[in-house]
């Protein structure tokens, strides 16, 4: 498995720091991540604020993006999967609370993008525990949570 870090630049202000991690994630990573996308690419976002605000941006962009979220009913969360996991929208943005609440776990990823640090070990480990061994998982997070 191979992790790639990327560190947010420099924000002097705590306050100012989601502002920087959206604009470093559009202006940066984005057209690399839809325009050389293999398929099968998920999208992790710790909150829905952030989730709200990078759906708006990628449903402006028109690109072919599914979407779920704590708030998507049953039906819209299977069709959305469905057409992930079927390869019709190779990229799957997804909120941490979704993983919990939809009860959701993933068979297919190649590349999992983290947009901010989660929230909890367990809730990523449960949702991509057929795709990745936990044994490598878990001590990257818990270096990146500090536990």
């Amino acid at each position: 498995m191979k992790v790639t870090l990327r560190k947010v630049p420099y924000v002097t202000n705590f306050e100012h720091s989601a502002e920087a991690r959206y604009k470093f994630f559009t202006k940066k990573l984005w057209e690399g991540i839809y325009h050389n996308n293999q398929g099968y690419t998920v999208i992790f976002v710790p909150h829905y604020f952030d989730f709200v605000r990078l759906r708006t941006f990628i449903k402006n962009k028109n690109a072919q993006v599914a979407f779920v979220s704590e708030y998507s009913e049953k039906k819209s969360c299977q069709r959305a999967r469905q057409t992930y996991e079927s390869g019709k929208k190779p990229i799957l943005v997804l909120t941490e609370r979704a993983i919990v609440f939809q009860k959701i776990r993933l068979r297919y990823a190649r590349n999992v993008i983290m947009y901010g640090v989660p929230t909890s070990i367990d809730t990523l480990t449960d949702c991509l525990g057929e795709v990745f061994n936990q044994d490598r998982w878990k001590p990257l997070l818990n270096h990146k949570l500090n536990i």
